[in-house]
C-alpha cells in the first residue's frame, strides 16, 4: 500500500477477489477495463458480433455456436445441466439468453467452465461480414466528397 499507492491496492484487491473470490457481477462491472483485461490476460478469447447479440441467444448456442466455447451443443447441455456454467460469475440454467444486457464495459462477456476455465467473449461492433459492405460505402462516400467514420463513444455514423 506505501510503495504503488492506495489505487493500485484496491485495484489488486478487486483483482484477486474476481479470481478468489466470491465476485459478483457488479464486482465485474465496477472495475476499469485496463484491470479487467489485465486479471484475464492470457485466458482463451472468443469475439461476437454485437447484432448476434442484441437477438438474443441461448446459453446452449452462446456456448457451442457462437462462441465454440464448447466442442459440441451436447457437451454445452450437459455442462449447464450441471450447474457448471457461469456469464460474468453467475451461474445460469439452460433458460438463460445471453444478450447485450450481459455486456460488461459494453464489449465484454466472462464465461466460466468449472472453478478454474475462464474464457473472454470480446464483441465486435462490426463482423466480418460486415467490413467488405463498410469498405464499399467509405469509398463510394469519398468518391463523392463525403467522408464517413464511425464514433465508437456513440456508436453512430457521422457525416
Amino acid at each position: 500500500c506505501l510503495i504503488h499507492g492506495e489505487e493500485a491496492y484496491h485495484s489488486a484487491l478487486e483483482s484477486s477477489q474476481i479470481l478468489f473470490g466470491n465476485a459478483w457481477f457488479e464486482t465485474l462491472r465496477k472495475i476499469d477495463e485496463k484491470t479487467f483485461l489485465s486479471v484475464f490476460e492470457g485466458v482463451p478469447q472468443f469475439e461476437i458480433a454485437l447484432t448476434d447479440l442484441k437477438n438474443g441467444n441461448s446459453i446452449i448456442d452462446f456456448l457451442a455456436e457462437k462462441t465454440q466455447i464448447m466442442s459440441s451443443k451436447g457437451e454445452a447441455r450437459r455442462a449447464v445441466k450441471a450447474n457448471s456454467i457461469s456469464i460474468n460469475k453467475e451461474k445460469v440454467g439452460e433458460e438463460t439468453i445471453v444478450s447485450d444486457s450481459y455486456l460488461i464495459d459494453g464489449k465484454y462477456i466472462l464465461a466460466q467452465s468449472g472453478k478454474k476455465n475462464y474464457y473472454l467473449v470480446i464483441v465486435k461492433y462490426f463482423h466480418w461480414k460486415y467490413k467488405k459492405f463498410l469498405y464499399i460505402c467509405t469509398r463510394l462516400c469519398r468518391m463523392l466528397y463525403i467522408y464517413v467514420r464511425i464514433d465508437p463513444t456513440q456508436k453512430t455514423w457521422l457525416v
